[in-house]
């Protein structure tokens, strides 16, 4: 089986992408990919969500108690040295010593190549779909979670930073077998209005995602879909793997776009295209100036 592979991410209207708490990665070598979405009134949830999807395309253990107190000590850690740095606002170091946590959702799919399989865990209201080549039926399409009347709201379960303090119970999906089509992990605003679009038109949903070549085109069916009240003004990321049968028993890879998260230039670009004036703009500015 071949798989190509396409990853995108943006930030809300007028924000930078160092506002976004969307995550996202992979590892073809281990056949991982893993979405995360911080909760943006929690604590360094952007932080959070990278320790949760690096841990796991990286690992090869399941979502577990070991696994969420590990990437729990690693945030720790991270959150340790920043309130350490000179000029700290004051409100971060209030939020830190009443041991306040980060909060973010996760879906993670792995390939069980020996099997010719896949399954996923998650939590939250991100999603993974999978749809079949040439599907044109809804019915077909398999999406976790798999909730029939799932509801999108500001709520969310998710994993947390701080023991104890998960909402909601993480979930697994059953092993599926490995078929051509393509599976879609998205983030909440991003698959609330893919599921609407598949409802209408399957075809022309997964077609308008597998056209998109760059990060240009990503932000132009963003902006559009936004401009026309059909996509909420969120943090929006989607990782497109496509899979194709050559008839081989290993899996091959390649990755036709991935979105640069650690670029200068991305991180200080608005999603309408404008670069940050650096007059007006104090470069010194971290992620914990925001709080």
């Amino acid at each position: 089986m071949r798989f190509t592979i396409k990853g995108f991410v943006t930030n809300k209207k007028s924000e930078l992408y160092s506002d976004c708490a969307d995550s996202y990665a992979f590892d073809t070598e281990r056949h991982r990919f893993a979405v995360s979405d911080g909760v943006s009134i929690s604590f360094f949830s952007e932080i959070w969500s990278q320790i949760l999807v690096d841990n796991y395309v990286k690992g090869t253990g399941w979502v577990d108690s070991e696994f969420i107190n590990k990437c729990q000590k690693e945030w720790q850690q991270n959150i340790d040295e920043i309130v350490q740095l000179p000029n700290v606002k004051w409100f971060v170091k209030t939020k830190y010593s009443k041991k306040e946590f980060a909060a973010a959702t996760f879906i993670g799919l792995e390939f069980l190549q020996d099997e010719n399989k896949w399954i996923a865990q998650f939590i939250g209201d991100s999603f993974l779909f999978f749809v079949p080549k040439h599907c044109s039926d809804f019915q077909r399409v398999l999406k976790y979670p798999n909730k029939r009347d799932f509801i999108f709201d500001n709520y969310p379960d998710y994993l947390a930073s701080i023991e104890n303090n998960q909402r909601g119970e993480l979930c697994m999906s059953v092993e599926e077998k490995i078929k051509e089509g393509t599976f879609f992990l998205m983030t909440d605003a991003v698959s609330e209005w893919f599921i609407s679009e598949l409802k209408k038109d399957v075809r022309k949903a997964v077609d308008s995602l597998l056209g998109i070549e760059n990060q240009e085109d990503f932000l132009k069916i963003i902006q559009e879909r936004r401009d026309e009240n059909l996509l909420k003004n969120d943090d929006s990321t989607v990782l497109i793997i496509e899979a194709i049968d050559d008839e081989q028993k290993e899996f091959s890879y390649s990755v036709t776009h991935f979105t640069d998260l650690e670029s200068k230039d991305f991180r200080e670009q608005k999603i309408d295209g404008e670069m940050v004036d650096k007059k007006e703009e104090n470069q010194t500015l971290s992620v914990f100036d925001k709080f």
